[in-house]
């Protein structure tokens, strides 16, 4: 290669990557951001480094590298400056490009190829939120790990230097604290030396054994995921889970477009998908093991992900699309030696995917960069009223659901100084959409009799968005407040809300600290009628290290008069959260008083209360 080569193979998709993401570059935090960006508020001592680093979190994940060492040590040195982290995320990309240009140059012989194999894949839709979204970080890190071992293999099948062998083993280890899709890496270098040197299948099985038993401590450890959205299904579905993946690998429609622009994106997603399964089903035709490869990539890397059919992402595309961007840039390279006629076919292929998924995932980076500066003027604007009022209470009227969503639904506001009490009015849930697959709006509004209390007391204020800035409306709310907010039982109780305080009964020890509260042998509580919806009855309840019982609990309820079914609750520190199922038929009554009792209690040395349990909240789900 000569200068100018050189230069293009090293800066060309780098330089593309920076023009097509410069927004998520300037892009702030959203959504799980905040909760990544809170963990540091768990390291009191220096065991709680060692947990906040390796404790399951997040649909049971632990990734130590990729999120928890990611946002600690950044948001350490860099506060809330989100530029830093997504430096660090484009970088991570360039060597993500530069390895991946490495292995296309070694499968195919091409440095033309390898550029166009990195050009199509920084292009594919499937970046677009990790190169924007901090919390998506991991797929990129994974990336670079999976392609760095193997191209550690490679160097090794070429050289039968050991140092190789080692350095692919070392990147493999480090690969699984970045994402659990690490354990594929096995399956991919077997399906390698299957196809090209099968002497080095029993070399290749200690990688394996790694895989499975990493698998078998991971869900050892991590928690049985309940939620309909990560749960599991294998089934006949996956088929159509491969088929949407399928058409999003291309850059297909995800929503949000124009229709002229969705018609578009269909029509190029058709052209450059079957433009490459002609391709590979030709070469496979001929024996040329490469497009196989390239296909058992894809897939591959895919399958752990297929039985997840009601949480379909874009994201997850991001390592499998790495198989094809290889394929695409070999096909390009063999057009261009064919001739005229075949560098004009696939010329035609590549300007349609360039043209879809390209516009696709500047549409996609543009929507989280807009997100994430909606998310940012609302957290200033909090901070700023806080500062302000660092002794009150501030209700948020009039927020959207994006605004929710992004920020406060992760519990923004709790890395503020303090951190401040910021609920939403009891009026403003009404503007936001419900999603209970992510979170419940609930604990985020302050009941309506606690709202007016706190607002008659000069506790509170009301603040709400307008513009990019937060206006301070509590004259207006306090004229409308015995309009907009009816004195009523609650449908949520936070035992430790002092203006909730007129539906607290008997049996209650005074507010904690914490803002946790201590009930005694039997309790009550006076709540509101549930929704027709809720089905549940939710208690959130707390046992310490210090707490003398030391085998389970029985905590039974009563809805007027209406025995629940009792719950055990386990021994050992932890946090609880006991369903009683609402009984058929519902309530009658408008106002439900709930009567909690546990089965024993104890006194402190110190203190001769009886101290039954610590409560958070009940709430109807």
């Amino acid at each position: 290669m000569n200068l100018w080569q050189r230069i293009a193979y090293w800066v060309l998709a780098p330089a593309f990557s920076l023009m097509l993401y410069w927004k998520g570059l300037t892009s702030w935090f959203r959504e799980d951001d905040f909760a990544w960006l809170g963990l540091s508020l768990s390291i009191q001592e220096p065991y709680d480094l060692w947990a906040a680093l390796f404790s399951p979190m997040a649909q049971g994940t632990i990734r130590p590298l990729s999120e928890r060492l990611y946002f600690l040590v950044l948001h350490q040195l860099f506060d809330f400056d989100a530029l830093p982290f997504h430096i660090v995320v484009f970088l991570t990309q360039f060597l993500a490009i530069w390895l991946l240009q490495a292995i296309t140059r070694r499968l195919t012989g091409s440095y033309f190829a390898a550029v166009v194999a990195a050009l199509l894949w920084t292009a594919n839709s499937s970046l677009a939120r990790p190169m924007s979204w901090a919390s998506s970080y991991n797929q990129i890190q994974c990336s670079a790990f999976l392609l760095g071992a193997f191209l550690c293999f490679l160097r090794y099948t070429e050289t039968g230097q050991r140092k190789w062998w080692y350095l692919q083993w070392l990147v493999f280890l480090l690969g699984f604290g970045a994402l659990e899709l690490n354990v594929v890496y096995p399956a991919l270098v077997a399906t390698w030396a299957i196809l090209f040197r099968r002497s080095l299948l029993p070399k290749i099985l200690p990688l394996f054994l790694v895989s499975i038993l990493y698998t078998i401590v991971h869900r050892s450890f991590a928690p049985v995921e309940t939620a309909e959205l990560y749960r599991m299904y294998w089934d006949t579905g996956m088929f159509k889970t491969i088929a949407q993946y399928g058409v999003r690998a291309f850059g297909a429609f995800e929503g949000g477009l124009t229709p002229e622009w969705t018609m578009w994106s269909n029509i190029s997603t058709a052209i450059s998908s079957v433009f490459l399964a002609a391709f590979l089903g030709w070469q496979c035709y001929k024996r040329q093991w490469l497009a196989l490869f390239c296909i058992a990539w894809f897939l591959g890397i895919l399958a752990p992900v297929l039985p997840l059919k009601f949480h379909v992402t874009s994201y997850y595309l991001v390592m499998p699309t790495l198989g094809l961007a290889i394929a695409a840039g070999w096909a390009c390279q063999l057009a261009w030696n064919a001739g005229s006629l075949y560098r004009a076919i696939t010329a035609f292929a590549t300007i349609a995917y360039l043209a879809g998924s390209g516009y696709m995932t500047y549409f996609v980076a543009g929507y989280n960069y807009q997100q994430t500066r909606i998310a940012r003027q609302l957290f200033f604007g909090v901070q700023q009223a806080t500062q302000l009022h660092p002794d009150k209470i501030l209700l948020l009227a009039g927020v959207s659901s994006e605004q929710f969503w992004s920020l406060m639904s992760d519990g923004a506001f709790r890395l503020l100084p303090g951190p401040p009490e910021v609920y939403l009015t009891p009026d403003a849930a009404g503007n936001i959409d419900k999603h209970p697959e992510i979170n419940d709006i609930a604990p985020f509004v302050m009941p309506s009799a606690a709202a007016k209390r706190a607002l008659s007391a000069g506790a509170a204020l009301v603040y709400q968005p307008q513009g990019d800035k937060l206006k301070n409306v509590t004259v207006l709310y306090q004229s409308l407040s015995d309009t907009l907010w009816p004195i009523e039982p609650p449908q949520r109780i936070d035992v430790g809300q002092k203006y909730q305080a007129e539906f607290i009964g008997a049996g209650w020890h005074p507010v904690e600290a914490n803002k946790l509260r201590w009930m005694s042998k039997r309790a009550e509580v006076r709540m509101g009628v549930p929704n027709p919806e809720a089905k549940q009855l939710v208690v959130t309840c707390f046992r310490f290290a210090d707490d003398p019982r030391s085998g389970p609990l029985t905590l039974s309820v009563t809805a007027n008069g209406q025995p629940l079914p009792p719950q055990p609750i386990p021994a050992g520190e932890a946090e609880h959260h006991l369903v009683y199922r609402i009984p058929n038929g519902g309530f009658k009554e408008k106002e439900i008083t709930i009567v909690l009792e546990l089965d024993q209690v104890f006194s402190y040395k110190d203190d001769t209360r009886a101290m039954g349990l610590v409560l958070g909240n009940l709430s109807w789900k």
